[in-house]
């Protein structure tokens, strides 16, 4: 893998030359010193992968122009919704259906040409998807942006290679990918530059990660393709030789390693692989290319800015006295665990999530696994979040970590455990921004749902939001499934009596003809409070809620008594197409659907979305736009 001012493909070339500039060049060595074909191919392993560096900045430019203009738009419709929202409850309890409330101002002809544009490119853009793999999928702008970034690099590569000559691209694809390696660390962090300026989650933005990652690894190939054919004993000797060949072998076990069921088989024994093989890479490349180091070091810098700003958030949340990095486990379920950790001094959106790291219950010590919080900050009339809070998580018992979780508080219930804290991460949808959202959870999905749902009841009630109906699906295997979440649903269902048409649906996919559907007929007494109780508030009094809570068998609902929502619990799988359509042609406004699930699942949100109701002529008569946000199991966020 030598590296000369041309490369070796550039003899016959240069000898060409010599022959053509024999007669003006005084001797031989002076024709070496003025070779314009070398100067040439040097100005290009430049050059070309600075502009390939302006071409990234140039994306990142528009993604954060896009941003800002996605957060005025928001802005500007939420205040439209609160001015359109001027008729108030009905006398008796009852919240007006969305359906008979009165409807927005008419839209302009513009107005809904735009609207109608809009929906035919999120429908392209978004929701037309692409399998990459059993479980997972892949939208367009996802592969418009891996394919994209791609053609860009092999461009760059090639352009201006009289043919494609070896001597021109040879040693330009080594430069690339050098000089590319820190956009890969500048992605993959959890605090980095381009969540800050684009508003995309780590998440999203990891996904640009491994695609950056790729393709680097395919032009470092094609730079060691080249070299190989020439490689003899003697040459491997050469420390520029061996080094390089170590960094490719590093940089291979990176990328077969971060393959997607390698990684969900063992995600830990991934991770400290990946930063063993990376610090490999890294001292490989800067003895076998001691000229690019300048990139090695931004590629270490933005790895440690992210490390540095992570290690600032975990002192400031888990400051104080001992008991400040604490939490209560307790069993909640068969399967589930609920870990309260009191009165930490963190400031989080609804439906984000952060790291938590138990010493005493990983395999590893420092291993920090990523949790959503289940509840909502504490707040003031005026929306503001209190300095201190509880943080509290349901956690379902799956593998791994989880696994152990469970199996320490079968012996410690109720007793505190270390727990630290870092975040919070992700990008949740505004859903205050809408006039009916529609929540789709399957299993476990929940945990990203419920949150939003108790984010809009919390500024509802404080007249900070122009949401007038909420429908949450939860579909979920077993009635065991159901028994840690079932008070707070209560809970949710009676604090929105008056104030917020809500319509709770929670399907049993998995039950039998003969088999009892959960029950939750009756009346039953619950606290108000919608998270657990801390310490420090034992003391205070709570005042108890009646709440009407009726199951139905085969899609039929029996209320106990006259009330604005429908608890209903199903046999059978959602008919989610039909309560899509039903929804989003009843509302008079923007309609938000928020869905977390397993592929299936999604992957039926996405193909409702495309046509229907949600289609952009739909809207083009009349129709309400439709904004969609849908996170899978084990992948990532996506909006549109």
């Amino acid at each position: 893998m030598d590296h000369g001012a041309g490369g070796h493909g550039t003899s016959a070339i240069n000898d060409n030359m010599s022959t053509t500039l024999s007669s003006n060049s005084p001797s031989p060595t002076t024709i070496r010193a003025v070779n314009p074909l070398r100067a040439y191919i040097r100005w290009q392993q430049v050059e070309y992968p600075r502009q390939l560096w302006y071409f990234v900045a140039t994306g990142l430019a528009l993604l954060t122009v896009c941003n800002i203009v996605y957060i005025i738009r928001t802005r500007l419709r939420k205040a439209s919704l609160m001015r359109q929202r001027s008729v108030p409850p009905n006398e008796g309890g009852e919240a007006e259906k969305s359906g008979s409330a009165p409807g927005p101002a008419l839209r302009s002809t513009l107005q809904t040409r735009f609207e109608a544009f809009e929906a035919a490119f999120k429908i392209i853009s978004f929701r037309w998807s692409i399998p990459a793999g059993r479980t997972f999928t892949l939208s367009l702008t996802e592969v418009f942006f891996t394919t994209g970034y791609l053609a860009a690099v092999l461009i760059w590569s090639f352009i201006h290679s009289r043919g494609g000559q070896r001597a021109f691209w040879a040693e330009r694809t080594a430069a690339i990918a050098s000089r590319q390696a820190p956009l890969l660390t500048l992605l993959s962090g959890k605090n980095n530059l381009v969540t800050l300026l684009t508003g995309l989650s780590y998440e999203k933005v990891n996904i640009m990660h491994r695609a950056v990652g790729r393709t680097l690894f395919l032009v470092a190939l094609l730079h060691s393709a080249e070299k190989f054919p020439r490689l003899t004993p003697k040459r491997v000797a050469r420390p520029i030789n061996y080094t390089g060949i170590a960094a490719l072998l590093a940089f291979t076990i990176l990328l077969f390693t971060s393959f997607r069921p390698i990684r969900n088989r063992g995600f830990e024994t991934f991770l400290y692989l990946h930063i063993f093989t990376v610090i490999i890479y890294i001292v490989a490349m800067y003895y076998h290319w001691p000229e690019d180091a300048m990139y090695l070091w931004l590629l270490i810098g933005f790895w440690a800015l992210d490390r540095i700003i992570r290690g600032i958030q975990m002192i400031r949340i888990n400051r104080g006295n001992p008991q400040s990095t604490k939490a209560i486990v307790q069993l909640v379920a068969d399967d589930s665990v609920r870990l309260v950790l009191p009165q930490r001094q963190m400031r989080w959106r609804a439906g984000q999530h952060v790291f938590l790291t138990l010493p005493g219950v990983s395999k590893l010590p420092f291993e920090s696994h990523p949790m959503t919080l289940a509840n909502i900050p504490d707040t003031d009339e005026d929306g503001k979040q209190a300095k201190s809070t509880d943080l509290v998580f349901y956690i379902r018992a799956m593998d791994g970590f989880t696994r152990k979780l469970y199996e320490y508080a079968i012996n410690n219930d109720g007793k505190a455990v270390t727990t630290l804290v870092d975040g919070p991460y992700g990008t949740p949808p505004d859903v205050n921004s809408f006039t009916t959202v529609i929540f789709i959870a399957g299993g476990s999905g929940i945990a990203s749902t419920l949150p939003l749902l108790l984010d809009i009841l919390s500024n509802v009630k404080r007249g900070q939001s122009p949401v007038r109906r909420v429908v949450f699906v939860w579909s979920v295997k077993s009635r065991g499934d159901l028994q840690w979440a079932v008070d707070i649903i209560k809970a949710t269902t009676a604090g929105a009596l008056g104030i917020l048409d809500l319509d709770i649906r929670i399907h049993i996919s998995r039950a039998q003809a003969n088999e009892q559907v959960p029950s939750l007929r009756g009346s039953v007494d619950i606290a108000a409070s919608l998270t657990p109780i801390s310490p420090s508030e034992k003391e205070k009094p709570t005042l108890p809620i009646r709440c009407a809570v009726v199951a139905g068998e085969s899609g039929t609902s029996t209320p106990a008594f006259p009330m604005a929502i429908d608890d209903i619990t199903y046999a059978g799988r959602p008919d989610l197409p039909a309560i899509i359509d039903e929804e989003i042609r009843a509302s008079k406004g923007p309609v938000a659907i928020v869905a977390c699930g397993p592929g299936h699942m999604t992957a039926t949100v996405r193909h409702c979305l495309c046509a229907g109701a949600a289609s952009s002529s739909t809207i083009l008569r009349g129709g309400v736009p439709v904004s969609m946000f849908i996170e899978n199991f084990g992948a990532v966020r996506s909006s549109s």
